[in-house]
């Protein structure tokens, strides 16, 4: 069987032709969308087709169609309006003429199904929306449409079709926190036919939680960098992510989860910088906003070198004399000669006298300051002295 489906159609020729054809046994069929003509088939070869002309109540005929194959007895109507009557009429056509009319016949498209009878959005879920509906009583349906926009938006967008007629929710997970969503759900038949919409849903996702206060960052301790914050009150309270980058405008990466508003980053290098965002994450996952300006930390630095002043040779001894560095708290020398090399340390003050040296020697100094923490600073200038 042939099944030929409605389409435009060129202008057919005016000269009728009383010997073609007349058809004058139509059967329908209807949905609620379509109606099916059938005929019964005409063996004359003098035909080239079959015109198809199509009216509402009231209204003239139309061209709807041309066949252009004698042997076809079935068209097709589509995209046709619910409930609502139409006439048709068919002729067949030669090459240079039309046959008389033929029989009228009326044919009414079906009552279009009924969207869902109950739907709920519900609101307040983390980064999701949940749609329910009731199940439709219409063993004929085979899925449901979900269209979604935004209250801003001019038009919905189709996200999902949910297979299945007693199938009766859709968690719709593509949405983001905080924000305000309307949805309407279609009924889809097995044959394709399409309801009206459903009224209107709206939901709102859940809040992102408050994010951390007043972040602060330690810049005087040895080998570590010490975070604090101040935490809004939320009984949902999970953890607190902490990111961190070794540059203002670089990525920052997740460094550790912790349960309290203290962290301590170990580093093992001085005067190292870090910056440092803190985040608030629910029991839902749900992770607040970082903060807009990231906090600055640092390790302790090295303190400064000390500067080594000339040797004073002095009854057998070598008197040592350097600038004072305001954090140290002691100082250590290195001294090396041809026969030793020598650390001298825990001296406390700017001033050394080295009384275990010999005649004929040369002895080469250095000094470094030392802070309260053990940190030693680089070397001094060096200076050399002969004995």
């Amino acid at each position: 069987m042939i099944l030929i489906v409605g389409c435009g159609s060129p202008k057919p020729s005016s000269f009728v032709d009383s010997n073609l054809p007349v058809i004058n046994n139509i059967k329908t069929i209807s949905s609620t969308r379509s109606i099916g003509l059938e005929w019964t088939t005409v063996r004359s070869s003098d035909i080239e087709g079959f015109y198809i002309y199509r009216s509402e109540l009231n209204e003239p005929m139309e061209l709807i169609y041309t066949i252009k194959d004698r042997f076809s007895t079935h068209f097709a109507d589509k995209d046709l309006k619910p409930e609502t009557t139409y006439r048709y009429t068919i002729k067949t056509y030669s090459k240079s003429a039309i046959s008389s009319d033929g029989v009228v016949v009326s044919a009414k498209t079906a009552k279009a199904i009924e969207t869902v009878s109950f739907a709920k959005a519900i609101y307040g879920l983390p980064e999701r929306v949940k749609i329910i509906w009731r199940p439709h009583a219409n063993l004929k349906v085979g899925s449901y449409i979900i269209e979604r926009k935004s209250p801003e938006a001019t038009r919905w967008s189709r996200i999902a079709e949910i297979k299945g007629r007693l199938n009766a929710e859709y968690i719709d997970n593509g949405v983001k926190s905080g924000r305000e969503y309307n949805y309407r759900i279609l009924v889809k038949t097995l044959d394709g036919e399409i309801s009206a919409p459903s009224s209107v849903l709206s939901a709102t996702t859940k809040e992102l939680p408050d994010g951390v206060v007043d972040l602060r960052a330690t810049t005087n301790r040895p080998k570590k960098i010490i975070l604090t914050w101040d935490s809004p009150l939320n009984e949902n309270f999970s953890h607190y992510q902490i990111y961190s980058s070794i540059g203002s405008f670089l990525p920052f990466l997740p460094l550790a989860k912790v349960d309290t508003n203290i962290y301590e980053d170990l580093i093992n290098s001085n005067g190292t910088k870090r910056y440092y965002k803190v985040t608030f994450v629910d029991k839902d996952g749900l992770e607040s906003k970082a903060q807009d300006e990231p906090v600055l930390g640092q390790t302790l630095g090295e303190p400064d070198a000390p500067v080594l002043s000339k040797p004073i040779i002095n009854n057998k001894t070598i008197v040592l004399n350097w600038s004072a560095v305001s954090s140290a708290s002691k100082y250590s020398i290195y001294r090396s000669s041809r026969f030793e090399k020598k650390n001298i340390t825990d001296i406390v003050g700017t001033k050394y006298i080295d009384r275990d040296v010999q005649k004929g020697n040369k002895y080469t100094y250095e000094i470094y300051s030392v802070d309260e923490y053990g940190l030693s600073s680089k070397a001094s200038n060096k200076i050399s002295v002969e004995y």
